[in-house]
């Protein structure tokens, strides 16, 4: 029977320290990890600085965006309170011509003007065509302006108007009677004097 002393140097493990060689190369590796590291802190380093960057070029441009809005938004302001302040003055200002005519009593022409209008068109000649005609001061002065064909006509046509009741207070003023121009002869009614509300066409 043959037996082995397993406690023999020959097989007890070796534990002689690292060899030159073996430690360069773990200062080598070592080295290279803490480049790599390194670089790769560098490099992200730079791009948060670029992307900060980039973040305060924005928050710069809005704030210069928000000033101009709020500077819009203040000048537009103004600009409708001035028209509403415009229209509460004008609305003030018929509110107290309303009120000092009520106070008056001065209503002008209550029974409007559509008798004189009915006249106007009932008694019509056929020769003489109205071109504008207007009732001033309450109906009180009448203004006429047409063209005829018959110079005749215009006197004929102003005597039954005034024969009319609805013009007994009416003012017819002077009639003028222009040469013929070819195509009739113009005339006008020009009331003395005038003033006060009108109606027209």
């Amino acid at each position: 029977m043959q037996s082995i002393n397993l406690y023999t140097a020959e097989f007890q493990p070796d534990r002689s320290p690292l060899r030159a060689g073996q430690m360069l190369l773990a200062c080598a590796a070592f080295c290279l990890l803490l480049v790599l590291v390194s670089l790769w802190y560098r490099s992200g380093t730079s791009e948060l600085a670029g992307e900060l960057e980039a973040l305060s070029g924005d928050n710069l441009r809005l704030a210069v965006e928000r000033d101009a809005l709020a500077r819009a938004s203040n000048g537009a302001d103004a600009e409708s309170l001035a028209s509403e302040l415009a229209q509460v003055r004008a609305l003030i200002k018929d509110r107290l011509a309303l009120a000092d005519m009520l106070a008056r009593e001065d209503m002008g022409n209550a029974g409007g003007f559509s008798a004189q209008l009915v006249a106007l068109a009932r008694l019509s000649e056929p020769s003489l065509s109205l071109s504008e005609f207007s009732l001033s001061d309450a109906g009180r002065y009448v203004t006429l302006e047409g063209l005829t064909a018959e110079p005749a006509a215009v006197p004929r046509y102003l005597e039954r108007l005034q024969g009319e009741d609805a013009f007994a207070g009416s003012a017819f003023g002077v009639l003028s009677l222009a040469p013929d121009d070819g195509k009739g002869y113009p005339f006008a009614v020009k009331a003395p004097a005038a003033g006060g509300s009108s109606e027209s066409r």
